[in-house]
């Protein structure tokens, strides 16, 4: 920014998910696993992550590139609330063939047991927040995988 005057703006993006997302990540996985009725391994049903739908991911973006910008400025962009494996389970049971799964860890190991976005500075700077819930997102994306 300095030599160049270019703003510079980081996106930290939380866990996004949507059409297209490899089934190497836990949503599409758990989809796949319920359509299939296969059974899946889970290393943490409690672990509670922040889940971000891609639509809302690229319309922050795009709110981003319409607004001028000055310096260097880093936002947390995700939904801003936290859901568990063991919740995503059960949404996605009420939208198809209940997951079959295994969970052999009781989650000590894990570092983080519930990690959250605090989006309020990117919200109050771009007029943004999330507009597809979980719900709505899995639900989406199960019609899409089928």
């Amino acid at each position: 920014y300095r030599d160049f005057k270019i703003p510079i703006i980081v996106l930290r993006p939380f866990n996004i998910y949507g059409e297209g997302q490899s089934d190497q990540f836990l949503i599409s996985k758990l989809i796949n696993a319920s359509i299939k009725e296969v059974c899946v391994d889970i290393y943490d049903l409690d672990a509670k992550r922040d889940y971000l739908w891609i639509g809302d991911f690229i319309n922050g973006m795009i709110k981003v590139i319409k607004k001028e910008q000055k310096g260097i400025d880093v936002y947390n962009i995700g939904s801003g609330v936290s859901y568990s494996a063991q919740d995503i389970i059960s949404i996605i049971s009420t939208y198809s063939t209940p997951v079959i799964y295994t969970s052999e860890s009781d989650g000590s190991k894990l570092l983080i047991k519930d990690c959250v976005c605090d989006n309020g500075l990117f919200s109050k700077k771009f007029d943004w927040s999330p507009g597809v819930s979980l719900k709505s997102g899995v639900q989406n994306l199960v019609n899409y995988i089928k």
